[in-house]
């Protein structure tokens, strides 16, 4: 029924970043709520986040870009972390607005992430970090690919969000980013004005 609803919507020209705004982000934050105060277990958990994995597959189908180029951004989950929803919808809002999008995944090198970098020539780096002690690697990844760029004098925004900076609101200048996001909307704005800035500079 559930995916049923959410694949008429978009048949009907409902927008990927309204159904991920006002269905997915909310029913993640009530899923993840509930597991937090044992309401549901991890098992319960994966399938909330499976089943929305798989639909946003589904809706990439109905996804429809417009025909002038925005950025590029490349996006990555820090190296520890296995949360990447969040970071998926963020890459599918900003494709439908027009960027050119490269989600990385999980796990990659920073010596390969760097390569990306300069490969696609992005605008934007957004790194995506749910758990708190993974706040540490976040830092390390960024002071290693602003070493690499400031050699080949590239000019990278790096954007940070994800739970492990929504209760510390300096974490995001601490790990040296150019700034964080909280939600879905929050960081569709914040990506769009860091690439106004390099365009303005």
């Amino acid at each position: 029924e559930a995916y049923s609803l959410i694949i008429n919507e978009a048949k009907a020209g409902k927008t990927i970043r309204s159904i991920y705004a006002e269905v997915f982000e909310s029913a993640l934050i009530e899923v993840a709520s509930k597991w937090e105060i044992n309401e549901i277990d991890v098992s319960r958990e994966h399938y909330f986040s499976e089943a929305t994995e798989s639909l946003m597959g589904q809706l990439r189908a109905y996804l429809q870009t417009p025909d002038t180029a925005r950025g590029i951004l490349l996006a990555v989950t820090v190296n520890g972390e296995f949360h990447q929803i969040g970071i998926k919808m963020i890459t599918d809002i900003l494709e439908e607005e027009g960027w050119q999008t490269f989600y990385i995944g999980i796990n990659t090198p920073t010596a390969d992430l760097v390569k990306g970098i300069l490969e696609t020539d992005a605008d934007v780096l957004a790194i995506s970090a749910t758990m708190a002690f993974n706040a540490d690697s976040v830092a390390n990844m960024i002071l290693h690919i602003r070493s690499a760029l400031r050699k080949s004098r590239k000019e990278l925004k790096i954007v940070v969000g994800g739970l492990a900076f929504a209760s510390d609101r300096d974490l995001w200048q601490r790990v040296g980013a150019d700034s964080y996001a909280g939600s879905l909307a929050g960081a569709v704005s914040t990506i769009n004005s860091l690439h106004d800035e390099i365009n303005h500079d």
